[in-house]
């Protein structure tokens, strides 16, 4: 066996070559070391029968397929040559060329980290000059010289193989020597990158959050901010690393928005939240300002004439593909001409100086831009002080979201003929628990058959005497109800089945703050409860019974009411309470109206834009249909509560509107009950026999 320099094109890939497949990349980074360098180790080839001069190589077709294709593209001369180990016996071609494969041993990340940093420091030269040299991209070098500036512990556990590439990777993402040394020392070396990833760089913000986005890299950077990019991921990603600088500016910058709009306006106060969604949260207990809504310039109309056109083919295009058909100037561009489509088109209220006198209005931060919330509120007024010895008058307060069930009160109902039949709503109860039944001198069995008989005697009794069937009825469900509020359940155990206890629903956390949920709030605290302070229950019965027709019946209608059960729209049932609803004559639309908190936020941008049009038609729609969904929430908000101006003949019919999953059946025929929630009076000698309102009035 010799070592020859043979021509390229003498040569050819032997079918018992064991190598089939490949990788693309790394062919071509072989490619580009050979055209650098030549081939760095030899070939090995057995002769081709009767063909003098050719060769079969058997180990290295790889590298000579490079070879040939750098020739084929001019980057080798046509007669380069090889250095090629001739073999004489051809039964051992396979073995040797499966031996060559196998004891390849790819080069070390570390040593590959150490070997580039070498070349930076003592030969001069750049990353660009490594890359071209090995065949590898700028980036993948620039990715092994951060790996070669990891925390010492982490490079050895890299060179140690204790973790992997990937691992020592995710390390990199940050240049804090002092974090990764921290992370290290809590993390298991099989710990997943992802996870690494994340723990070394929570310290800091990434370059796309909306907390970077709100201020300035010149202003982060002037305070001594560092920035990190991460080199091993396709796109360059961004840390900002010094978390309390960026809260520190952005605090700063959204505390001077608020001190703007504040002295701009006049408002009182101007607090700042986190996102839009937290304003609802944060102005809960507070009334809305109803102030005059400004009618739009001639300026204003021609503005939004010419930029809804732009908005909805820039809108158009950002949908497909999820935006990747807009460019970087274009996104920037859709969102300040959605953000002035949303100013023109839902203007501040004009308050009275008496109004901006206890203004409160929010500010928060999205996408980079600070925003001012459509919606100025104020604390509510103290109510007027009751008279002496008057019950105080108990006003409804309109709040926003869900409507839950609104009882009324209503008359006692008059007797009824005498029943003749046991009633069923008493059931016996076995001998007292603290009396043994040694003492009775009775089985247990012949107590509770004893007992039964007392309570049939008992049960035939009730059932003859409607009044008092009433009072047992109201009074065991009322008490029962108490205990379940005032101590989970816990109480004494009364002998009846009876109960009102409130349904199970799919939202138990749920807390709605509708006018209906306000209204029953206020029923429940007008309810007499001065029997329910009595020690026994014996006493607290004699004592309800002791209460006037109007205060009996207010407790009959809280019991009866407070056991109705949600149902969703077109589940069993559901047709039922639309009945109740339609029989109460229940204006819906003067309780409860659809906000962004309580519907418009949580349905599809497709679905408000389709209510819009309902009310309001085609050119409605249009009017809002380059809105993004948050700013369009908002936008229907403020449409169907009346405080946008529209064409006359569709205000009616927006005030009116519900959602379908809202809405109840047809009026029942005679009935007289609707109420108007503004006025209600919920004391127990209240007339609650009051016109029905009309649908374009809204509750303020």
């Amino acid at each position: 066996m010799s070592i020859i320099m043979i021509a390229a094109s003498m040569l050819s890939v032997s079918p018992l070559n064991v190598r089939k497949t490949s990788d693309p990349d790394a062919d071509r980074e072989l490619r580009a070391s050979i055209v650098a360098r030549g081939l760095l180790e030899n070939l090995i080839a057995l002769p081709v029968p009767r063909k003098k001069g050719r060769y079969e190589v058997i180990a290295g077709g790889r590298r000579l397929s490079q070879v040939h294709a750098a020739i084929e593209a001019g980057d080798l001369p046509f007669d380069f040559e090889v250095a090629v180990l001739v073999l004489t016996d051809r039964a051992e071609a396979t073995e040797t060329s499966l031996a060559e494969n196998f004891h390849k041993l790819n080069m070390h990340p570390a040593d590959e980290c150490m070997a580039f940093r070498h070349m930076i420091e003592a030969e001069g030269k750049q990353p660009s000059d490594i890359a071209k040299r090995i065949g590898k991209t700028e980036r993948f070098v620039l990715g092994r010289l951060r790996l070669a500036n990891l925390a010492d512990i982490v490079f050895t556990a890299l060179k140690d193989n204790q973790i992997t590439l990937d691992v020592a990777m995710a390390y990199a993402a940050t240049t804090d020597t002092e974090q990764q040394t921290r992370v290290f020392g809590s993390y298991p070396a099989n710990t997943h990158p992802n996870t690494i990833r994340r723990a070394v760089l929570e310290a800091g913000y990434s370059g796309a959050s909306d907390a970077v986005r709100l201020i300035s890299r010149a202003d982060y950077e002037a305070a001594g901010g560092r920035v990190v990019g991460d080199l091993f991921t396709d796109a360059a990603h961004e840390t900002w690393l010094d978390r309390a600088i960026v809260d520190q500016l952005g605090r700063e910058k959204l505390q001077a928005v608020a001190d703007e709009v504040a002295a701009t306006h006049g408002y009182t106060s101007v607090r700042i939240v986190e996102t839009h969604h937290a304003v609802y949260a944060a102005a809960r207990g507070l009334d809305v300002l109803q102030g005059e809504i400004p009618a739009p310039t001639d300026e204003q109309i021609a503005r939004l004439a010419e930029i809804e056109p732009v908005i909805a083919a820039l809108a158009t295009r950002a949908e497909e593909d999820d935006g990747a058909n807009l460019s970087e100037d274009e996104k920037v561009k859709l969102d300040g001409l959605q953000a002035e489509h949303q100013t023109l088109t839902n203007p501040l209220p004009i308050l009275t100086p008496e109004q901006k006198s206890r203004a409160i209005a929010f500010v928060f931060p999205d996408g980079g831009q600070v925003y001012l919330h459509q919606d100025v509120y104020a604390e509510p007024l103290p109510k007027e002080s009751a008279k002496a010895g008057e019950a105080s008058e108990i006003a409804s307060t309109p709040t926003l979201d869900t409507a839950t069930v609104a009882p009324t009160s209503s008359p006692m109902p008059a007797p009824a003929p005498a029943p003749t039949i046991a009633a069923e709503t008493v059931t016996p109860q076995g001998p007292v628990q603290s009396e043994p039944e040694e003492k009775s001198g009775l089985t247990q069995r012949l107590a509770i058959e004893l007992a039964i008989q007392k309570t049939e005697l008992i049960a035939v009794h009730v059932a003859n005497d409607p009044h008092f069937a009433l009072d047992l009825g109201v009074f065991i469900m009322a008490d029962r109800a108490l205990a379940e509020q005032n101590f989970g359940g816990a109480g004494p155990d009364l002998p009846s089945e009876l109960r009102a206890s409130v349904p199970q629903t799919g939202a138990a956390d749920f807390r709605s703050a509708s006018q209906a949920a306000a209204a029953w709030d206020q029923l429940t605290d007008a309810l007499d409860r001065s029997w329910h302070d009595l020690a026994t229950p014996e006493a607290r019965f004699d004592a309800f019974r002791c209460l006037d027709d109007d205060a009996k019946a207010a407790w009959l209608g809280w019991t009866v009411a407070r056991t109705l059960r949600p149902v969703e729209t077109g589940k069993p049932g559901s047709s039922f309470v639309d009945h109740l609803g339609s029989s109460l004559d229940i204006n819906v639309a003067a309780w409860w109206r659809p906000t962004a908190e309580n519907y418009f936020d949580r349905i599809s941008k497709t679905m408000t834009l389709a209510a819009i049009e309902e009310v309001g038609g085609a050119e409605l729609r249009n009017r809002y249909g380059a809105s993004k969904k948050t700013d369009l929430a908002a936008s229907a908000e403020k449409l169907f509560r009346g405080e946008t101006i529209v064409e006359a003949e569709i205000r009616p019919a927006l005030l009116a509107w519900v959602p379908p999953a809202m809405a109840l059946g047809a009026p029942v025929v005679g009935s007289t009950t609707g109420q108007d929630p503004a006025q209600v009076d919920f004391s127990p000698d209240a007339d609650l026999d009051t016109a029905a309102i009309e649908p374009d009035v809204v509750a303020a």
